[in-house]
This record gives structure tokens, C-alpha cells and sequence, in this order.
């Protein structure tokens, strides 16, 4: 059918400067460089993919990271048609208000605030781990780990206050730095090894479709964690419309590609038959032995460095990730009014940029206080319920904008087809990732494998206090996930 829907047919709201983020401050190279940075590539590669390997269909592991990328890839097909018709910082919440209804989009907001606050802080707990080492092995100085993260989440939030383009810049570099020292190993094997060790058997689905393909495919979901926030930034980005759909898919291209190599890579530096066992012997080392043993120990010890920076770039991500949906509640009144409060010359989202600060030094002071470990507690306690509920929630927003343009007879491939069958193939995914959980967190502490329950628990919060605002508050239930430009 032809389209009967023009883009951004909803009244935009009028802007009020104290409460408007600063427009057409970041282009698509930003855009690319935050959006990764959340995903941590070097930190990915070496704690995730080996684990992927360990836990779930060994040399599979590149064929499921391919896949992941290809189902990613149907999901952006209806994600990146919807950005012409609303425009909105809260994204994902705007879009299930306005495909699913308010109180519904209302719910996705509360639980994605609170997915990208628990992945933030995961991160925290995660540099804070592998920047005492290094200064431990280097400087045999070894702080306390929970000094180590206020530092972190200072210097973040104060860069992350001064402007996102500043945050893009120094991104940037760290994102960069961080594809070099993950190729420079890529190729060092390939060099040495030649082509024939990187066999196609470890795409063929009897490589990839065996083990517990469910742990591997969950794992490499959690290698693209935050691939969605595009849309974020797209009050203030240059040209939104033509922007935030070549970020989005130059994202995709970069993660899925890196990832599939790097691991097929892995693959064959080792070999079938011998990578189980050589990643068994110490899966957080497993990267940097391969290091070694192609390239150098110096190279190794530049690894370690950007392994760090590269976490301390996932912290600065998740935060303006999370700030943003923050002042997105708060700016329709669905949040306390502070949070909604911008900059006066950076225009950037300071106050829920400092908020998500003290709950990161918070979650810190808690678990530093229990005498957790900041990496094989903090961490993955927190990232295996930020996980499921992006997992989750990238689902939700597939059925919201199928349901988006079916009701305004815009009906297509792209604009119902791609997201239904995005819709179908993620929903599968949270499947495999809630009957694998235990797995994904590696722990077997009960509290931490019932984490999840809290995003049930909010989103029926979200979507009562949604019903409860349309009966007594009209005029600001009308206000929820508008078009804002």
C-alpha cells in the first residue's frame, strides 16, 4: 500500500531552553563513536568472546556473533523508518507510546533508565577491577577499588557535563585505539596462520547450532549492548534523518564485523579442535596469551592499557545513555523536574548526568562495603539483568513500530515485515537468555539470578502509574512521548 502517514505529523511540542537539549551538535562519526563505546570492543573481545566459546558452541562462536548481527540487522530495518515520524530523545519510549499507547511506552522508559544505570555501573565495577591491576603491575601501587571507581565516574561525569561532543572526541580516539590493537592481533594471526586456517566450517550450522548455542547467542547480544541508542541523539544531531540511520547501520557493519573476525580469528590461532581447552585454562587471559604468542608481550601490556580505557568509554556511554532517557521522563513530567534540567552552555543533560553519577558511586560504596569482588560480582551481577532487559525491551519496540504503521495502513516490508520478524527472532533471544542466565552472570549466587525480576516489577510500575496519570492528569498524559524538535 502507499504510504498514508507523512513524517512528524504529531504537534511537536514547543522547546523551552532550559529544559532542551542542545541541537545539531554531533554528526554521524559521533554518534558512531558513542554508540560503540558503550558496546567496549577490546573489553568485549577479550571477557566475552572467549566465554561465548567456553559456555556455549565453542567454535561457533563467530557464526552466532554473524547471526546476532544479521538479526540486529532486521530490527534496524523498521527502527531506522520510524525516525522520520518522531523525534525524541526517549526513543525507544516514544516510539512504544506511540505504537503500544503511553502507559505501555511509559513502563519502557522506567526499564530502560534502569537497564542502562545497572549496565553503567556494571562497567564501573569492571574498570575499577582491571585499572587497579594495571597500576598494581606497573606501579605496584594498588588503591582500593572502590577509590578507583569514584575516580572514574568523576572524571566521566565532568567530561560527560562539558558537551557531547567533547565526549564524541575523546570517544573517538579511545574507539579507534581500541580497532587497531584488536586488527593489529586479527592480522598478526592471519599472517602466520594463512588463510586456509580460517576454515567456513565455523559458520556451517552444525558449528554454530551446537552446544548451548542459546549461551553463545545471549553473550553476543551482550557484545552489542547499546547498538539502539542512536535515536538518542537525535534532537541533537546534525540532519537527524539522515544521520541517525547511517550511524545506525555503519554500527552495525563496524560491531558485527570486528567481533565475527576477531573471534574467527581466535578461531584460528588456536584451532578447532584445540580452542575449548586452550580458552578452559583461563578465559580472561585467553586474548592476551594469543597476544603473546603473535605479536609480543609489549603489544600484550598495550592491550591490557586499552582494555580499561576501553571500559572506562562503556561507563561515559551508558551514562549519557541513561541521563537522556532520564530527562526525556523528566521533561513530560513523568520525573522528578531537576532531571529534565539542561546545561546553560553545553546544553547537555547535567543533572540526570550527576544523578546516574551517585548511583554509580552508590552501587559501588554497597558492594565495596560487602567485600564484593568490583568484576565477579558488581559486574556481572549487573550486566546479565541490563542484558535481558534491552534484549527485552529492542523486542517491545519491534511489536510497537509494527503496530506503528499497521494501524495507519502503512503496511510493507520494512514497515511491518522487518519488524515482526525482528520481533519473533528477539523474543527468541530473551528466551535464551532468561533460561541460560545463570550462565550469562557466571555466578550461582541466588540474589544475583533473580535480578531480573526488578525490571518485571518496574514495568508493571511504569505501566500503572501510566493508567493512573491518564484518570487524573489528562493534560500531562497527553505530554508522554511526543514529537519534540
Amino acid at each position: 500500500m502507499t504510504d498514508s502517514l507523512t513524517p512528524s505529523t504529531a504537534a511537536p511540542v514547543p522547546p523551552d531552553d532550559a529544559t532542551t537539549l542542545k541541537s545539531g551538535t554531533v554528526g554521524t562519526t559521533h554518534i558512531v563513536a558513542m554508540v560503540i563505546a558503550a558496546a567496549a570492543p577490546i573489553a568485549s573481545a577479550v571477557a566475552l568472546i572467549p566465554l561465548g566459546m567456553l559456555l556455549g558452541n565453542g567454535a561457533g562462536m563467530p557464526g552466532a556473533l554473524l547471526l546476532v548481527s544479521l538479526i540486529l540487522a532486521v530490527f534496524a530495518v523498521g527502527f531506522v523508518k520510524i525516525l522520520p515520524y518522531i523525534t525524541n530523545t526517549g526513543a525507544i519510549y516514544a516510539y512504544v507510546s506511540a505504537g503500544l499507547g503511553r502507559p505501555a511506552g511509559l513502563a519502557s522508559a522506567y526499564v530502560l533508565a534502569l537497564v542502562y544505570v545497572a549496565l553503567g555501573a556494571s562497567v564501573v565495577g569492571g574498570f575499577s577491577y582491571f585499572a587497579t591491576a594495571l597500576m598494581e603491575r606497573f606501579f605496584d601501587f594498588n588503591p582500593p577499588w572502590l577509590i578507583v571507581a569514584i575516580a572514574c565516574v568523576v572524571i566521566g561525569t565532568g567530561m560527560a557535563v562539558a558537551g557531547v561532543t567533547l565526549t564524541a572526541r575523546v570517544l573517538l580516539v579511545i574507539l579507534t585505539l581500541e580497532l587497531i590493537g584488536l586488527l593489529v592481533v586479527d592480522i598478526a594471526i592471519l599472517v602466520e596462520q594463512g588463510f586456509p586456517a580460517f576454515t567456513l566450517d565455523v559458520f556451517s550450522p552444525s558449528t554454530v547450532f551446537t552446544g548451548a548455542v542459546g549461551v553463545a547467542v545471549i553473550y553476543a547480544f551482550s557484545m552489542f549492548l547499546g547498538f539502539e541508542a542512536t535515536a538518542i541523539y537525535s534532537e541533537e544531531a546534525k540532519a537527524p534523518r539522515r544521520t541517525i540511520p547511517r550511524a545506525t547501520y555503519i554500527i552495525l557493519v563496524l560491531i558485527g564485523g570486528l567481533y565475527t573476525f576477531s573471534s574467527w580469528a581466535m578461531v584460528a590461532g588456536t584451532g578447532v579442535d584445540e580452542l575449548v581447552p586452550a580458552v578452559a585454562e583461563d578465559p580472561g587471559t585467553f586474548v592476551f596469551r594469543l597476544s603473546d604468542h603473535y605479536v609480543g608481550t609489549g603489544w600484550t601490556d598495550i592491550l591490557s592499557v586499552l582494555n580499561a580505557l576501553s571500559l572506562f568509554a562503556g561507563v561515559l556511554a551508558f551514562q549519557n545513555a541513561g541521563a537522556r532517557y532520564l530527562f526525556a521522563l523528566s521533561r513530560d513530567n513523568m520525573a522528578p523536574r531537576a532531571l529534565g534540567v539542561t546545561h546553560p552552555k553545553t546544553g547537555t543533560p547535567s543533572i540526570g548526568l550527576i544523578s546516574i553519577a551517585v548511583v554509580f558511586v552508590l552501587l559501588s560504596v554497597v558492594y565495596f562495603a560487602a567485600d564484593y569482588s568490583p568484576l565477579l560480582d558488581m559486574s556481572t551481577s549487573l550486566v546479565g539483568m541490563g542484558t535481558i532487559g534491552l534484549v527485552g525491551m529492542l523486542t517491545v519496540a519491534s511489536i510497537s513500530i509494527a503496530v506503528f504503521f499497521f494501524r495507519r495502513k502503512v503496511i510493507g516490508v520494512t514497515t511491518v515485515g522487518a519488524p515482526v520478524l525482528a520481533a519473533i527472532l528477539l523474543s527468541l533471544c530473551t528466551y535464551a537468555g532468561i533460561d541460560n542466565y545463570g550462565a550469562l552472570t557466571g555466578v550461582p549466587t541466588w540474589w544475583v539470578n533473580n535480578l531480573p525480576w526488578i525490571l518485571l516489577v518496574v514495568a508493571a510500575a511504569g505501566l500503572a502509574f501510566g493508567f493512573w496519570v491518564r484518570a487524573k492528569y489528562p493534560e500531562r498524559y497527553e505530554l508522554i512521548g511526543q514529537t519534540r524538535i
